[in-house]
């Protein structure tokens, strides 16, 4: 979808891990996106914003064998320029993730082990600035920062792991630097 801001065009890519072509789990997703066919080429960086969100899963804290997990923060991965540097705009410094997703503690309750998601607003995380991508796949992966592991949901009552993240929708907007 493209859409104008203040004369300046947005190109959005709305992805939902269930339309994933590879990939097995939600928490590790591969995508057809053929950038190229819909960004102007005469364009070579972008500001990228992104929003994110898990449907409902539990992500319960607890202690699984005899390893303690938490389900607080996670990273969110998209190698969106493959061969290419990415970098904070606040820190200008190298990064290849998209930025950081926090459980929203609204939806816990830990006495009727209440759902909870994972999400990151379109203002959670700064900014990047990227090379115009030439790639007509991307892999988003989903790094619960606890474990440094892809991140998977626990079952309701935190008696155990499960083996794959909850569905998610993640929205990337791409608007040319000029």
């Amino acid at each position: 979808m493209i859409e104008e801001y203040h004369n300046k065009k947005v190109y959005t890519i709305f992805l939902r891990s269930g339309d994933k072509i590879a990939g097995s789990t939600n928490n590790n997703a591969i995508f057809n996106i053929n950038f190229p066919s819909f960004l102007p080429q005469d364009i070579s960086m972008y500001k990228l914003r992104f929003f994110f969100s898990t449907t409902k899963g539990y992500y319960r804290d607890n202690t699984y064998g005899s390893t303690f997990i938490g389900f607080a923060a996670i990273k969110i991965l998209c190698d969106i320029v493959k061969s290419n540097t990415t970098f904070d705009t606040t820190t200008n410094s190298s990064y290849i993730g998209l930025g950081i997703g926090l459980r929203d503690l609204g939806f816990i309750n830990t006495n009727t082990y209440g759902v909870s998601t994972i999400s990151a607003s379109r203002t959670t995380n700064p900014p990047i600035t990227i090379v115009s991508p030439k790639l007509n796949q991307i892999n988003v992966q989903l790094i619960n920062l606890s474990t440094n592991a892809l991140l998977v949901d626990t079952l309701h009552d935190g008696s155990a792991l499960l083996t794959d993240a909850s569905g998610w929708v993640l929205t990337l907007e791409l608007e040319p630097l000029y």
